[in-house]
């Protein structure tokens, strides 16, 4: 199934999120990503580590007010996407309470892993 995976932009490492991916109800066919820091750019190793292929999306240049490139970006993923993925801490994160409701409005099989996101781990 093709992938979106998303989420803080707080973790610079796979410690939290492989065990979510390599959990999933459905075997991800392409990992979609939004090219941000943090779990985007993880999963984007991942896939490469499972040898799969990844996309990376993208935020408009002409936007510079991240409130609202965000949503418009993740709706275009998310015309792309089979299912969804987010690894957050379920606070104040640009965009991602959106994307997890928006992923459930269009019915798309969701994992929405809150957690509490460790930032004393370092390393890739």
């Amino acid at each position: 199934m093709r992938t979106l995976v998303a989420g803080t932009t707080r973790i610079r490492n796979r410690v939290q999120l492989d065990p979510v991916l390599n959990d999933l109800p459905w075997k991800p066919t392409l990992v979609l990503s939004a090219g941000l820091i943090g779990v985007a750019r993880q999963a984007e190793c991942w896939a490469a580590e499972h040898r799969l292929p990844f996309k990376r999306f993208e935020l408009e240049k002409s936007i510079t007010n991240r409130n609202q490139s965000l949503p418009r970006l993740y709706a275009q993923i998310l015309d792309e996407a089979e299912a969804v993925v987010l690894l957050w801490s379920g606070g104040d994160e640009i965009g991602l309470q959106w994307l997890a409701d928006e992923a459930s409005r269009r019915g798309l099989p969701l994992v929405n892993s809150v957690q509490r996101i460790s930032l004393r781990l370092r390393g890739t």
